[in-house]
């Protein structure tokens, strides 16, 4: 009500104003946002949707001659200290900052308290302790008219990577920041509040990604409001306003802007051809439909064992927006990465043999951020043939023989050769899932480290499945599907416990290999699951909820073509390269 009269009086004023009105000549105030990963906005980063975007565009409807300018120095793994020393290294005070948000810690927890738990007092207490240093730290900084920065401290949210324990000892965090920390100007837990789902003692799955850890749209939206109602109270009056607030009045409420599909983030679906055609490419709207002209030209045309495709992020703009394709069967080791432009253009990026050149043989590839430095664009592979199940990570996919070669180990199992997913839950680090390709052998997943540690192994199926299967993941589940068998999926958690399972195809005669692949289609920030045949079936793409609930969209024959019968290999690039 109090914004309707604001606008009606300065409505009445502008009509009736005989000597020319005022136009205000704006001054700047500056906004530090420091943080993790989630004040970065992850995965949605420097897009719209981050928390800062939102509330910056919140801001601009609350003053006519403040322009209010944000900066997010939010870093994806940081804790209380690295966020102090990006602080003071690159002298991030330089910017005058007018006000700083702080809400960091989550890292520190997670990284640094031990297994058994027998240091979370130590840790609690370092990092409480890092974040007074950091606040004390800015609050020597006068900005040129003699000011100090102000300092909003959030408390941080609540995840579900740890279960109700890892919440409670967020929540003590949370407390001992409130009773220990002094200096700044407020402090305030809306964004622990909102988050914090009493029935299940972690946070409310509604708002947040797949991976249990980081916020989606949703949840963006509402840290973003409670900036904003934290950090209204202390914002300046416009000169000469006629109504000008007091502290404790009620904050005006204002709706995040709603962000329109980012141009960084929206998901084609590419298919490449099975065993018996010559290399091809189709891309796909996320809902299914055909999208420019079929590409060849991914190999050679005499080379007909199948092409198998992923995505990657070859250029390093933290978007999915290449796709690595190489051979699936009696082909060279050699891998490839192009991006693919809107206009149906073709750009290379790179290639290399992963393997030695004179094999002739498949391959099998992932993509993950294997080395940590914030990018998806390293790889995994290993051999399909019978052969022994050697695992090679290169990192820095781009370029021409040169992809660094980051480690190699041999998996558990016999001379079958070998399928290669990932999962990532969380802020860890990556994780392989090796499965053996063919048979004979035990159908079990086998759970590795990047640098070869075996942290777990499970079988999937019953003795009667030995003839190989693959596995993804999608936050803590695992999911699998056979290899000549049926299109059963079954998904497990990182124990190898099972917890749920499905057929993809209604008709559980349909057997053959089966390929599953994951990426967020509906850009809800939660991956979907794909499932593609390979071998001698119909080219059909079905998708799938994680729950296993089948989806409407998309639902197509890959190449328009219902009468192949050598299946496709299917990824979800998350836009065309030079489009974004």
């Amino acid at each position: 009500m109090k914004k309707l009269l604001i606008s009606v009086f300065i409505l009445i004023v502008s009509i009736w104003c005989f000597e020319p009105c005022v136009s205000y000549a704006k001054e700047t105030k500056t906004i530090l946002t420091l943080g993790d990963s989630i004040t970065y906005g992850y995965p949605y980063g420097e897009t719209a949707y981050t928390y800062p975007a939102q509330l910056s565009g919140m801001l601009a409807t609350t003053s006519e001659y403040y322009t209010y300018v944000m900066s997010n120095h939010g870093v994806n793994g940081y804790r209380a200290d690295q966020v102090l020393t990006d602080l003071i290294d690159n002298n991030r005070l330089e910017e005058n900052p007018n006000y700083v948000l702080l809400m960091v810690g989550g890292n520190d927890l997670a990284q640094e308290i031990n297994p058994d738990l027998s240091n979370i007092d130590e840790v609690l207490t370092q990092t409480v302790n890092e974040v007074q240093a950091t606040i004390d730290y800015i609050k020597l900084h006068q900005n040129p008219d003699g000011s100090s920065p102000q300092i909003i401290l959030s408390a941080f949210p609540p995840n579900n990577l740890f279960g109700t324990g890892g919440s409670l000892v967020i929540q003590e965090y949370n407390s001992r920041l409130a009773a220990n920390c002094v200096h700044y100007d407020r402090y305030f837990t809306s964004n622990w509040d909102d988050f914090y789902d009493t029935h299940t003692g972690q946070a409310k799955t509604t708002l947040m990604t797949d991976d249990g850890v980081h916020p989606n749209t949703e949840g963006y939206a509402v840290i973003a409001e409670n900036w904003y109602e934290a950090l209204y109270p202390l914002l300046p009056n416009d000169p000469n306003d006629p109504t000008p607030k007091n502290p404790d009045d009620p904050v005006v409420p204002v709706t995040p802007p709603t962000p329109p599909i980012p141009l960084t983030k929206n998901p084609r679906i590419l298919t490449t051809s099975g065993p018996g055609e010559r290399s091809k490419l189709q891309a796909y709207s996320r809902h299914g439909e055909a999208e420019g002209e079929e590409l060849g030209n991914l190999f050679p045309d005499a080379y007909l064992g199948g092409t198998g495709v992923v995505a990657i992020d070859a250029n390093n703009n933290h978007i999915k927006d290449q796709f690595l394709v190489f051979a699936q069967k009696n082909g060279g080791p050699q891998a490839r990465i192009f991006g693919l432009r809107e206009n149906g253009e073709m750009i290379f990026f790179g290639q290399m043999f992963v393997f030695d050149s004179s094999i002739r043989d498949g391959l099998s590839m992932t993509v993950g951020d294997f080395d940590q430095d914030g990018f998806e664009d390293d790889v995994a592979t290993c051999l399909t043939g019978n052969k022994k199940p050697t695992v090679r990570i290169y990192t820095n996919a781009r370029n021409v023989d040169t992809w660094n070669l980051f480690s190699e180990f041999t998996a558990d199992f016999g001379t079958v050769g070998c399928s290669v997913g990932t999962y990532r839950y969380g802020d860890q680090s990556p994780r392989l899932l090796i499965t053996p390709h063919h048979g004979p052998s035990e159908p079990t997943v086998f759970i590795y480290t990047v640098d070869g540690t075996l942290e777990n192994s499970f079988a999937a199926y019953g003795p009667g499945v030995t003839n190989g299967l693959s596995a993804t993941g999608i936050q803590d589940r695992i999911y699998t599907t056979p290899n000549n068998g049926t299109s059963h999926v079954r998904v497990f958690d990182v124990l190898g416990i099972a917890k749920n399972s499905w057929w993809a195809y209604s008709n559980k005669n349909v057997k053959g290999d089966f390929k599953n692949t994951v990426g967020d289609i509906d850009l809800d920030g939660k991956d979907e699951i794909l499932i593609s045949p390979i071998g001698a079936n119909g080219p059909q793409i079905l998708a799938f909820e994680p729950s296993g609930k089948w989806r409407t969209w998309p639902n197509f024959f890959a190449f328009n073509n219902p009468t192949l019968r050598n299946g496709v290999s299917v990824a979800v690039i998350e836009n065309y390269y030079g489009n974004n």
